[in-house]
């Protein structure tokens, strides 16, 4: 309800906003957080369509609704590109696993916090703008609740970080709508909402959710839309003594950052993956494409595919927001059929995603 989101101001009298406008009665020219300025610098031929303006009939946020996690570049051979650090505010990890990993963890963002430190090292600022000018923080992981995620992403994106990566569920799709513009239109990759974030075992990098004790550096990509999927598949691979090279989950709302073929492009341009395991599962037609991407001259990549939901009955959503049947193409059998097509040697079951990778990479001899 718009007079509950945001700390809004919206219409109460249950009458319509005026065509043109939003809810809560400004302008609809794509994504408008909070009251900021435009920085010259950052305009592009793109910027219009999705700009900032002043929402500041909206109200603010809570002084602590927004908890961003931002990180530096690693190592000079690994460029920040990939992360692994503790969130600061309500979901505190254990900070150990960080240092584990070998990455640091530069900066935390908590609005109000400013100036305190977490596990008595890590500085927290009140802005992303503030962590990255002190700190050069290349990566953001967000933890933010639903209704402030998508103004936590477009502060992380205003502020010129590369990769963003959040773990939200549940943010409305109507935000997502305008971010999604904003995103594309910047120079930054986006993955998730909903997601469970991504690992580079071999870099010893992890931004996300994932339990890195089951992974081990390798050569198969790992590229889910499902999380509880993601460390299923790589608990096998491991189990078969497969590494990974690094796994991503793209995430299972209808509208996210980074497609599969997004992600299956940078897989092919790797020259530290040999094979690509595919999670896909019902709903929307992401799976489609990437069996179009797939079958097509630009990838030379063999891929092992895992569909997910071929009992879901029609219409019901299955867990995430989109896994949901809503015409054949979202149907499992769909999907299937699309991958086999495009020469992807499709995975039975959840349960064979080892054997059938490990069978995978002896026929093409990466295996003995």
């Amino acid at each position: 309800h718009p007079s509950l989101r945001r700390g809004g101001q919206g219409h109460h009298d249950g009458l319509p906003a005026t065509p043109g406008q939003t809810a809560a009665g400004g302008p609809n020219v794509g994504y408008q957080p909070g009251r900021r300025k435009i920085d010259p610098r950052r305009v592009g031929p793109q910027r219009d369509i999705c700009r900032y303006v002043d929402r500041s009939h909206c109200g603010s946020f809570p002084p602590r609704g927004r908890r961003v996690v931002s990180w530096g570049s690693f190592s000079t051979n690994n460029p920040g590109c990939w992360c692994r650090a503790s969130p600061v505010g309500k979901a505190v990890s254990t900070p150990g696993p960080a240092r584990i990993m070998g990455r640091k963890l530069v900066a935390g963002v908590t609005p109000g916090r400013g100036g305190q430190l977490f596990d008595d090292a890590v500085p927290v600022f009140d802005s992303v703008g503030e962590a990255v000018d002190a700190t050069q923080a290349n990566v953001s992981l967000i933890f933010v609740p639903p209704p402030f995620a998508a103004d936590a992403i477009a502060e992380s994106v205003d502020a010129g970080i590369p990769l963003v990566a959040c773990i939200t569920e549940g943010i409305p799709v109507h935000d997502m709508v305008g971010l999604y513009r904003y995103v594309k239109a910047n120079p930054v990759r986006l993955i998730g909402p909903n997601c469970p974030g991504m690992i580079n075992p071999g870099a010893r990098c992890k931004v996300g959710i994932m339990p890195g004790n089951i992974h081990m550096p390798g050569r198969v990509g790992v590229v889910s839309r499902s999380g509880t999927l993601t460390y299923e598949a790589v608990g096998q691979l491991t189990g078969q003594d497969i590494g990974q090279s690094s796994c991503v989950g793209i995430g299972g709302d209808p509208i996210i950052g980074s497609s599969f073929v997004d992600i299956l492009r940078l897989y092919n341009d790797d020259p530290d993956t040999d094979l690509v395991t595919f999670i896909g599962e019902i709903g929307g037609n992401m799976e489609q494409e990437a069996a179009e991407f797939i079958g097509s001259s630009e990838f030379t990549k063999p891929v092992c595919s895992l569909i997910v939901g071929a009992t879901a009955p029609t219409g019901k959503r299955m867990g995430h927001a989109g896994a949901i049947i809503t015409g054949e193409s979202a149907t499992a059998e769909s999907k299937i059929r699309a991958l086999e097509r495009a020469g992807s040697r499709i995975i039975p079951t959840p349960a064979d995603i080892g054997d059938t990778v490990a069978q995978a990479l002896s026929e093409i001899g990466l295996r003995v």
